[in-house]
């Protein structure tokens, strides 16, 4: 049970460092700030995860840009296994 918890926890710690990396991506960062090594920390923890993701998923053409979807992808996985945990 405590292993299930511990698991539980640690999906959704990634979760949070999901969406924080999701948000400081539409945030211009100045090199040298705190929101810069917090980038750097979440994109290291994020990145192997979401890497595999954006080669099957290209980013959604909207307009000009593109948007990338593969943080709302890990983001439903990372749900389901949390509510299958419970």
């Amino acid at each position: 049970m405590v292993v299930i918890t511990l698991l539980w926890w640690v999906c959704l710690l990634f979760l949070v460092a999901l969406w924080t990396g999701a948000i400081l991506s539409f945030i211009s960062i100045t090199p040298g700030s705190p929101l810069e090594t917090l980038n750097r920390v979440v994109n290291k923890v994020t990145d192997p995860v979401l890497r595999p993701v954006r080669r099957i998923l290209p980013p959604a053409r909207i307009g000009g840009t593109g948007l990338d979807l593969s943080p709302l992808v890990v983001s439903i996985v990372i749900i389901i296994i949390m509510n299958l945990l419970l």
